[in-house]
């Protein structure tokens, strides 16, 4: 349903950035155009400034020589200045009008190159608006979708670990009722019936306690391998691969496939998060294996890198759909595929499965190396 919404939301916004990306476009004409047409107006203010100012340079001299020719009528010398007069006061008025034509010219010219200032200011502006809208847009979007599509993996993959938690428990209730529970309630009768024979059968009491000794041991064994299964003791205390090791030797006792185990570079100390993902894994592989793999050979490698880990397990057995395992719930076989892919992302790791029917099962994991206080 969320994500139903998010689609609409998505398909409105899209419209909306289609448009507000259009207005860019068109103000971005504007503003060329506006620039091109500033340019022009400036050229032309510094030609009318440049004229204007001739011309003043001009009415000045005008003026001087009108004066120089009044100072000289006024001293009477006999010769008549009227003409001479008349004709500097017509080419001065001309040359003033002709300078506040230019004035006013200029002053227009100027206006107008103001008013394209602003309005390049201005669509300059609404290009960078148009642009940080779009942005805003897109990008929360992205957000929610990113969100979103976080909610649901954490939904999905804590139901996961929810059904996963819940198998668990139900195979450890299983197997406390079949192995321990059972044994000791069998312990309960062997010892009440040696209670009633001791006094007239030691030689069948002293039979039901060798076999009481056998049946403590066997609950101790049963014990023993349900903690293993639930946490390795020698993982924290020995290490990834002797407790590989030793587990590859429990599952030789019992199968008649061969296991080659390496090492590469020494093994270093890591988080025990890792060390358990990596043997729960390398565990979990070989469970499959044994049960569906039908394989003769099975090679793990594990790598100490600098900073990284790597494990690789291959088997040479009939293999697997890998799209038909990973579609499937396959959380009822234990870890499972996805399960697997999901501890080793939650490591911020890789991890990679090839496998094709009757071409065998190839597992590479990777995950870098996790400092105390990350």
């Amino acid at each position: 349903m969320i994500t139903k919404e998010i689609h609409k939301l998505d398909y409105i916004i899209n419209n909306i950035s289609l448009s507000i990306r259009n207005s860019i476009d068109e103000v971005n004409e504007m503003y060329k155009s506006s620039k091109i047409t500033y340019k022009e107006l400036e050229k032309e203010f510094y030609r009318l400034k440049n004229e204007a100012t001739n011309v003043n340079k001009n009415v000045k001299l005008i003026e001087d020589k009108l004066e120089f020719v009044l100072n000289k009528a006024n001293k009477n010398n006999g010769v008549n200045y009227e003409g001479i007069l008349d004709e500097l006061r017509v080419i001065l008025a001309l040359e003033k009008e002709k300078e506040w034509n230019l004035i006013q010219r200029r002053t227009v010219v100027e206006n107008h190159i103001k008013l394209i200032r602003d309005i390049n200011s201005k669509a300059e502006g609404l290009e960078k608006t148009f642009e940080l809208a779009d942005n805003l847009l897109t990008g929360n979007l992205r957000d929610i979708t990113d969100s979103t599509d976080k909610i649901q993996f954490n939904e999905t993959f804590g139901i996961k670990i929810l059904q996963a938690q819940e198998n668990e428990r139900q195979r450890i209730a299983r197997e406390m009722h079949d192995g321990p529970a059972q044994s000791l309630t069998n312990l309960i009768h062997i010892i009440e019936l040696c209670i009633k024979l001791i006094d007239r059968d030691p030689v069948r009491t002293r039979l039901e306690l060798q076999s009481l000794k056998n049946v403590i041991r066997n609950t101790i064994d049963d014990t023993r391998r349900i903690i293993y299964d639930l946490r390795p003791m020698s993982l924290d205390d020995l290490g990834l691969s002797v407790t590989i090791e030793r587990y590859i030797e429990r599952i030789k006792e019992n199968n008649d496939f061969e296991i080659k185990f390496e090492v590469v570079n020494d093994e270093y100390d890591v988080k025990q998060i890792i060390n358990l993902t990596l043997f729960r894994i390398i565990q979990e592989s070989l469970n499959n294996i044994t049960k569906y793999a039908k394989a003769s050979m099975v090679n793990i490698v594990i790598t100490y890198n600098e900073d990284s880990i790597e494990v690789l397990i291959e088997d040479n057995g009939i293999g697997f759909d890998i799209n038909k395992s990973v579609c499937n719930a396959d959380i009822s076989k234990g870890f499972g595929l996805s399960m697997m892919k999901e501890r080793v992302y939650l490591l911020s790791g890789e991890i990679d499965i090839k496998s094709q029917i009757n071409k065998g099962t190839k597992f590479y994991i990777k995950v870098p190396i996790l400092e105390e206080d990350e």
